[in-house]
């Protein structure tokens, strides 16, 4: 209440005085409280950032409104139709994928168990018609692989290096030193 002190001066005044000197006066307004004139600044904001965001509610309420009336029902059934096809065929799609993949794996595996050197050789023998995944077991499978077996046993094993055996007794062979005759031939006395 400091902002008063500047306007009664430690007097008092009329109202004829005291209405003149808030008549220019920019920093003091007064209003009658009992007949609701003044609002506080931050709730005038507040109601009226509140009826702002009302009104672009309801006027997205109306768009929203307008569209739907637009629209068939009929167009909606078919389109909701053809999504819940799509959605059951990519379903089914993705689960025969992931099932074949499955089994490939469990194959490859089964294999490699088997020591086959070469899996794709190993899997072209394969009839996968009589291949079938139930669950987590692959059924004809270890028919086919113990008849491969038998029949190529070539592409089961161990896999040994290629490296000559080594030299039984005595000091392999030296390779014959030339640098004799290229010395000469370079006309540098022998070594």
């Amino acid at each position: 209440m400091e902002f008063l002190k500047t306007i009664f001066a430690d007097k008092a005044l009329t109202y004829a005085e005291l209405e003149g000197l808030l008549k220019d006066n920019k920093e003091i307004k007064l209003a009658n409280l009992a007949t609701g004139q003044y609002v506080d600044k931050d709730k005038f904001s507040n109601a009226e950032t509140k009826a702002n965001d009302l009104q672009a509610l309801l006027d997205q309420r109306d768009a929203d409104i307008a569209d739907l009336k637009k629209l068939n029902p009929k167009d909606l059934q078919t389109q909701l139709e053809t999504l819940q096809g799509k959605y059951e065929t990519d379903t089914k799609g993705l689960s025969e994928k992931l099932q074949a993949q499955t089994l490939n794996s469990k194959i490859d595996l089964d294999f490699i168990n088997a020591k086959a050197k070469n899996l794709t050789a190993a899997r072209a023998l394969l009839d996968m018609s009589k291949i079938s995944l139930d669950g987590e077991n692959v059924l004809g499978l270890a028919e086919q692989r113990a008849k491969i077996i038998a029949d190529n046993p070539f592409l089961f094993g161990e896999t040994t290096p290629g490296n000559p055996p080594a030299p039984v007794a005595g000091t392999p062979a030296a390779a014959p030193d030339e640098s004799a005759k290229w010395r000469s031939e370079a006309g540098l006395p022998p070594k």
